[in-house]
């Protein structure tokens, strides 16, 4: 299934959960055209913006959480 929105790109695909039970889907994508060795190299950037990516959704209160899982216009 290419769930990419780049062609060209292959998509990985990581999650972060919270304890309220909020789950958080985050991705990189890598295009095809990367050698192995270009991929190696840029994994410690790769794995930095995930690790951001996983702060920045732990850092947000459960309040926000519940609605993000809700959506817009829920709850008001």
């Amino acid at each position: 299934m290419d769930l990419s929105a780049n062609r060209g790109f292959q998509k990985v695909f990581f999650s972060v959960t919270c304890e309220c039970g909020t789950a958080a889907l985050l991705s990189v994508e890598i295009s095809h055209d990367k050698t192995v060795d270009e991929v190696k190299d840029a994994l410690p950037s790769l794995v930095g913006r995930l690790e951001g990516q996983a702060r920045s959704f732990r850092d947000m209160t459960c309040d926000i959480h519940r609605r993000m899982r809700m959506g817009p216009g829920e709850g008001r």
